[in-house]
């Protein structure tokens, strides 16, 4: 498992849209969903790395940058296709700047 994998609940759905992706490679709307998963992955690890301190504090924000930048190549693989809506493309822009904000 990568340190990007979600768990629990967030892992069934990363597994859901990842294998409705992979049957359906018209699907763009789990893509997307599967973009918005990492996102809510990432926002839940930086929390977690407000409670703890040390090697796990950089655990989770390592796990938190890199969901996050993997939302980021979802989304703008999407838009590359032209498959994002308004919604979805103020999102893109928003995990961009976060991204941005990390590195």
């Amino acid at each position: 498992m990568s340190p990007e994998t979600p768990t629990g609940s967030y892992a069934e759905a990363a597994a859901l849209f990842e294998e409705i992706a992979r049957s359906d490679t018209n699907n763009n709307m789990s893509v997307c969903k599967l973009a918005s998963v990492y996102t809510y992955v990432s926002e839940t690890h930086r929390r977690f790395a407000e409670k703890v301190s040390g090697a796990e504090q950089q655990a989770h924000l390592q796990t938190a940058k890199q969901s996050l930048r993997h939302a980021l190549d979802l989304y703008l693989k999407l838009n590359a296709l032209g498959a994002l809506a308004d919604y979805d493309q103020k999102e893109m822009e928003a995990v961009r700047a976060a991204v941005a904000r990390d590195e």
